[in-house]
């Protein structure tokens, strides 16, 4: 519910108040994994010993694990409360100023200086002082990675000593039901926690966050909603769903991987969900040019959907159109323009005049935007006046979302199909007394070529797709403002791809590798006995030294 639910879903929020970038989140979603990764083998063994106990292991774990999440809200209390802006408007101001001589670029180098809190004597387009925007708080990166540490730590009895305590106390042959429960219930919380999460982040407690959302342009709620509505039927049916298979089928171990082959094959033919996206928002100054421009003539041009030459140079956010407001890029307040144009922010629309109504702001006399489309009807929900912009992000009219869904539902629904049959798998391979330790190793495989590394690695390709950054200093940037959706897209495939790949081929490898082990007899060694004469010990359990674990 915490560590793979709420985190998850604020971590877009987390990087823009904190001005953290991508691979800064992403070495944080890492910290779980390498706590983990250094606290399983002694937590396996020593957990796993005779006569150590398990129960007791666990409950110091939770206890950690309560410590982690205390540390992780302790940023929020120490940097003080958040304020989007220093004042309340952030409109065009400075016409007067330059009518009396002073130039365009003489007025941004002055504003930049200005937001390097020098002293220049020029007011800022906002009306107030330096934003405290740029304040650098991105040492709070620390917070949030120890407490991430603890919450690893604490969470390494779970997976190891917790499914050993429980296949030590039923019978075999409810081993993979129970264990399927259990698992899903690890599936249910990330779920909810998305679910709760996304309705938290409803309450204004920040600005507003560019996070993987904008492939398919929705908003918080819509975006934290669709993969708790996955997991639940996907994560948590496939993975108690393996579990009953395994039970229902009666599969011997060699069965059992061939089972996770298929599954895996069948997961990676619907990774081609990262192929879709919706083309970036017409975005004056970065995906298109300010107008006027020869391409950009219409409405029609705003609302296409094929796809766009990017424009990348920061300064194209400066135009003639807006030369005479020394518009600041501390306050990303993006509008959506009546010619359907999103803008950095009103002033950068060369907006003004600001009009507070009950559910927005709108704002009038816009000199950056079309002036064939000023004065439109903003429609009843904005009061049904007239209005150049509104303090919101432009409509798309992409509808690749809900494939997108379905898509993903059989991504994760058979990536989860192959977890509780590759657990049965392991336990079967090992003897009694080794389970917890051999559960131990094979996590720490998982977070060292996995679960360690891909944070790092997703969130530096994130970054790489980056074209529109956040000004947090002078001399640095802060969290990315604006993605290329099309780049994005193909990362994500490409990563996709490579990750079930080198799992078919391991999956594949145990199976044409996996040599049933002999019974022995009287010094003989003779082929697997009969299912039915073999002897069970007290819990249901095949004596692993005499007969194969099939």
């Amino acid at each position: 519910l915490v560590v793979n639910g709420f985190i998850n879903v604020v971590i877009t929020t987390i990087e823009r108040r904190f001005g953290l970038r991508s691979t800064q989140t992403g070495l944080v979603a890492s910290g779980y994994d390498i706590a983990s990764f250094l606290c399983l083998v002694p937590v396996s063994y020593f957990g796993g010993r005779l006569g150590a106990s398990k129960p007791r292991w666990i409950g110091w774990g939770v206890a950690v694990m309560g410590l982690g999440a205390f540390v992780f809200a302790l940023p929020h209390f120490l940097v003080g409360q958040y304020r989007a802006t220093n004042s309340d408007q952030n409109v065009c101001t400075l016409g007067p100023l330059l009518a009396n001589g002073t130039n365009g670029a003489a007025v941004e180098a002055l504003t930049e200086l200005t937001g390097c809190r020098h002293d220049t004597g020029l007011p800022l387009a906002n009306g107030g002082q330096a934003s405290t925007d740029s304040e650098n708080l991105s040492w709070n990166v620390w917070f949030f990675f120890t407490a991430q540490l603890l919450l690893g730590a604490g969470a390494s009895p779970l997976y190891t000593l917790g499914v050993t305590y429980i296949d030590e106390n039923v019978s075999k042959k409810m081993s993979s039901v129970y264990l399927g429960i259990y698992y899903t219930m690890a599936v249910v919380g990330p779920a909810a926690g998305y679910v709760i999460g996304g309705q938290l982040l409803l309450f204004y407690t920040d600005m507003f966050v560019v996070d993987a959302g904008t492939l398919f342009h929705i908003n918080h709620l819509p975006v934290s909603i669709p993969p708790g509505i996955i997991t639940v039927p996907a994560g948590g049916g496939g993975t108690f769903l393996g579990g009953y298979l395994v039970k229902k089928l009666h599969l011997s171990c060699s069965g059992i991987i061939k089972f996770c082959l298929f599954a895996t094959i069948f997961a990676a033919l619907f990774t081609v969900c990262f192929f879709l996206s919706c083309p970036n928002l017409t975005f004056a100054g970065v995906t298109a040019p300010y107008f006027p421009h020869e391409n950009l003539d219409s409405r029609a041009y705003a609302h296409t959907t094929e796809p766009r030459d990017l424009y990348y140079l920061p300064k194209n956010l400066d135009n003639a159109c807006n030369d005479r407001c020394a518009c600041s890029r501390r306050n990303y307040e993006p509008i959506c323009g009546a010619d359907g144009i999103m803008y950095y922010s009103p002033c950068h629309a060369g907006c003004s005049e600001e009009i507070n109504l009950e559910n927005a702001k709108v704002y009038r006399d816009c000199t950056c935007i079309n002036a064939t489309f000023h004065g439109e009807t903003a429609g009843p929900l904005y009061g049904g006046g007239s209005y150049d912009a509104v303090n919101t992000m432009c409509q798309s009219q992409c509808d690749h979302l809900w494939i997108f869904v379905v898509l993903c539902f059989l991504v994760m629904f058979f990536t989860f199909l192959a977890t509780m049959p590759a657990l049965s798998a392991t336990l079967r391979c090992v003897h009694d007394d080794q389970r917890s330790f051999a559960l131990g190793i094979q996590w720490i495989k998982v977070r060292v070529l996995g679960t360690i590394p891909a944070p790092m690695i997703f969130g530096r390709l994130i970054d790489e797709t980056c074209i529109l950054w956040q000004e947090s200093s002078c001399d640095d940037h802060g969290a990315c403002l604006v993605y290329d959706n099309a780049f994005m897209s193909k990362y994500m495939l490409l990563l996709a791809l490579i990750g079930k790949a080198c799992s078919i081929l391991f999956f594949f490898g145990a199976w044409f590798y996996y040599i049933p082990p002999k019974v022995i007899t009287n010094g003989d060694t003779h082929p697997k006995p009969d299912a039915t004469n073999q002897k069970l010990t007290s819990n249901g359990h095949v004596n692993p030294i005499t007969v194969e674990k099939y």
